[in-house]
């Protein structure tokens, strides 16, 4: 089950990903990051485009479910146990 969770959530965050790349490369994405450079300029706030939070958001799931999957869980460890002293 938890292998299913983690595939699930490395699926949610490369469609995720992928939305921030397709909003960065199109017409809106290039005029906000434009926009928020002008205005980054003016008064020296940080700013960021609204991609880039697809982007963080993505790789946060898609880091979570890379974890989950490598840790696995579930089955019995194929290793000899050790003797309890």
């Amino acid at each position: 089950m938890k292998k299913l969770l983690a595939i699930a959530l490395i699926a949610a965050g490369s469609i995720i990903a992928y939305e921030g790349y397709k909003r960065n490369e199109a017409l809106q994405g290039q005029l906000s990051s434009s926009v928020n450079k002008l205005a980054t300029s003016l008064d020296g706030k940080t700013r960021l485009p609204d991609y880039t939070w697809y982007y963080v958001g993505g790789g946060v799931l898609l880091l979570t479910g890379i974890v989950m999957f490598s840790k696995g869980g579930g089955g019995k460890s194929s290793a000899p146990k050790k003797p309890a002293k």
